[in-house]
């Protein structure tokens, strides 16, 4: 037994909360007495959390192919996006960018981790002078079974998406196993996360990042149920789990961001030169 409930039917649901949903909307009023309609607030909400999902996700180009990832770190010029290891996997070799919400394409590097464990994490870096904000990543390890959540990304095949290509996906968490899957995943939730999506956030109401996507429902290759302890869930538990998108935790990222970088070799500079 996983440990862990199964919270409310298990669905792919396809609805996607687009910018163009949310247009009408009306700046907000001083008046702590002028009340909107639960419409107008809800839209806002909406708004709101669409903004934010768009601002600080984006496109991870891997060579011919491409991902989603998540700006999770700022120090002067230099940005940090958390992604899936999967996803800069293509580029070995070749080109590795990024584009922004504003269109601009920049040079990306791996920042490389160590971990005691294979994981499906990979922090890229990229330098640009102009202002990006940064995802809130959630703190704990709590996260609640039935809690609403929304999916953003970049899908292959996206119909109906801006013209981008940008994709937020409405769902909830369905399952959260007491082990952790191979590669860290250990959130499941109902939102129909699509191939290139993988990096992408999982955001909470609040617009905080739970985790990120990781795998979608129904993979076509491979048992990737396996837990990191080499163990199998039953053929019951394996059926739940394939019905539902796997993300990575944020305090799994956060454990990963926080591991030191390898060091490098000292060397020297009269002798010996570098590629930058």
């Amino acid at each position: 037994i996983l440990g862990a409930l199964l919270v409310g039917s298990v669905c792919s649901t396809r609805h996607i909360v687009q910018a163009g949903d949310l247009w009408g909307v009306e700046p907000h009023t001083t008046d702590s007495h002028l009340r909107l309609p639960r419409q107008q607030d809800d839209r806002r909400a909406s708004a709101r959390l669409f903004a934010i999902a768009e601002a600080i996700t984006v496109k991870v180009v891997a060579g011919d192919s491409w991902g989603s990832g998540t700006i999770v770190e700022r120090m002067g010029g230099r940005y940090s996006v958390i992604t899936n290891a999967h996803v800069k996997t293509p580029a070995i070799g070749r080109s590795l960018r990024v584009q922004t919400m504003d269109g601009r394409i920049y040079p990306a590097h791996v920042l490389q981790r160590p971990t005691a464990k294979p994981i499906d994490l990979a922090l890229l870096s990229f330098d640009s002078p102009r202002f990006y904000p940064i995802a809130t990543l959630k703190h704990g390890s709590v996260i609640p079974q039935g809690m609403p959540v929304y999916s953003a990304g970049f899908p292959f095949d996206t119909p109906g998406s801006g013209p981008s290509g940008f994709q937020l996906l409405p769902g909830h968490i369905a399952l959260i196993p007491h082990r952790v899957l191979a590669g860290g995943c250990q959130v499941g939730y109902t939102n129909a996360v699509q191939k290139g999506m993988s990096g992408g956030p999982l955001l909470s109401e609040d617009g905080e990042v739970v985790a990120i996507n990781a795998m979608h429902a129904y993979p076509l290759w491979g048992n990737p149920y396996v837990f990191d302890d080499g163990s199998l869930p039953d053929v019951e538990e394996i059926s739940t789990m394939r019905r539902l998108s796997w993300g990575i935790a944020s305090q799994r990222i956060r454990d990963f961001m926080a591991a030191p970088l390898p060091r490098q070799p000292t060397m020297n500079h009269k002798s010996h030169s570098f590629d930058q």
